[in-house]
């Protein structure tokens, strides 16, 4: 049977609280994970030295922005939906939060390797 509904009052207050310090955790993220790498791209200077892919760059810089913006208004969709439904959703937070990281991650590896 797939019903995750929460039975008991306590515990919905407890998904309601940890549902709105994630989402908190994730806006966070989702502000100053792409403005720190934007200012990763200010080190494109050391490409006057050498040759870099500036396409690579490119998508390095704009990666975590657009994955945030996603990753947030999903998040913030399907929580809504399921708190209607009395289901638990601070898990879709972590998810959220997990995809800004990863693509912050992602986007670093790829500016590095756009200078290589």
């Amino acid at each position: 049977m797939d019903d995750d509904r929460i039975p008991h009052r306590a515990l919905r207050a407890a998904d309601i609280v940890a549902t709105i310090v994630l989402g908190v955790l994730q806006l966070i993220a989702s502000f100053t994970l792409p403005i720190l790498g934007w200012f990763q791209l200010m080190s494109v200077a050391s490409c006057s030295e050498r040759e870099c892919d500036y396409a690579l760059l490119g998508i390095s810089g704009y990666l975590t922005a657009i994955v945030a913006a996603l990753a947030f208004v999903a998040t913030l969709v399907f929580v809504i939906l399921r708190a209607v439904r009395g289901r638990s959703t601070w898990w879709l937070t972590c998810i959220g939060l997990a995809a800004v990281v990863v693509a912050y991650v992602i986007a670093t590896a790829l500016n590095e390797l756009a200078r290589a």
